[in-house]
């Protein structure tokens, strides 16, 4: 069966011509779409000596920062950086139909309203804003209960990225990830998959490894070369982590993202969640 997003006007959306968007905000600014990474660089924009734009790495001074802990600094700035980011996909594509863009807790102090606007403005797309990890919605969309108080752990595995999360209560208690090269094997990337799963591990503490041990990690893949086995062994630990393959992380966000939006004053009420302006 597959999966559609009913917009405000109900029309029925089949998810493959859905767009997700995730802009996350550490030291840089990274987006990906469908799991791709289109821009890795510094939040910031210049001009160029012929009137371009220059942003990202590219820029040059005089640099006027778009994005400051969490706080949009310029609005026109970020159109232009959000236009240099949307040429490469949309010389590929010509319009997106759906857009669904999560905004890293790292950033929800953004002006989601805006943003909506400016990416509906540069993509020409329906687009639904939601300030949420991208791990709590893929957990939610591949039906881990996430709220409860005990913890759980998931994992992404795409052709380029790896991560891994255990949360607790709906809030991400620890999370890493790594980029894979690729050229990497499916024994390298499952290698690498061990890894971040056993940071994560430890970060979280002991007092989450026996609910870990019991329930396993969900484990959302979009890589079709790599099999996920029924075990798997994070380096350096002797308590097996079990995996079960979920839907395809793509296809787990859209779900998971939709449950979100669709059950979020229920969760806002029982104190999960923080109230969205």
């Amino acid at each position: 069966m597959g999966f559609v997003m009913v917009t405000s006007k109900r029309e029925r959306i089949p998810a493959e011509d859905v767009d997700i968007l995730t802009i996350s905000l550490t030291d840089n600014l990274l987006v990906r779409i469908n799991q791709r990474t289109v821009f890795d660089g510094p939040p910031v924009v210049s001009d160029g000596p012929n009137g371009e734009v220059l942003a990202g790495t590219s820029a040059q001074e005089p640099v006027r920062r778009v994005l400051t802990q969490g706080v949009i600094g310029n609005i026109r700035v970020l159109e232009q950086l959000l236009q240099f980011i949307a040429k490469p996909l949309l010389d590929e594509r010509a319009k997106m139909t759906v857009a669904l863009v999560v905004v890293n807790e790292k950033i929800y102090k953004l002006d989601r309203t805006v943003l909506k606007e400016l990416v509906r403005k540069v993509w020409g797309a329906d687009v639904r804003v939601v300030t949420a990890p991208e791990s709590k919605l893929v957990a939610h969309g591949a039906g881990t209960p996430l709220w409860g108080s005990m913890g759980v752990g998931v994992s992404l595995l795409t052709p380029n990225h790896t991560s891994a999360a255990v949360l607790s209560s709906g809030e991400v208690i620890a999370h890493d990830f790594a980029y894979l090269d690729e050229g990497a094997d499916s024994t390298l990337r499952l290698s690498i998959l061990n890894e971040v799963l056993n940071k994560v591990v430890r970060a979280a503490g002991p007092a989450f490894e026996p609910t870990l041990k019991s329930n396993g990690v969900t484990v959302a893949s979009d890589d079709k070369e790599v099999t996920i086995p029924d075990k798997l062994y994070p380096y350096g630990e002797d308590i097996p982590i079990r995996a079960v393959t979920a839907r395809s992380a793509k296809e787990a966000l859209f779900v998971g993202i939709l449950a979100y939006e669709t059950h979020k004053m229920d969760l806002f009420e029982k104190g999960y969640i923080r109230s969205s302006k």
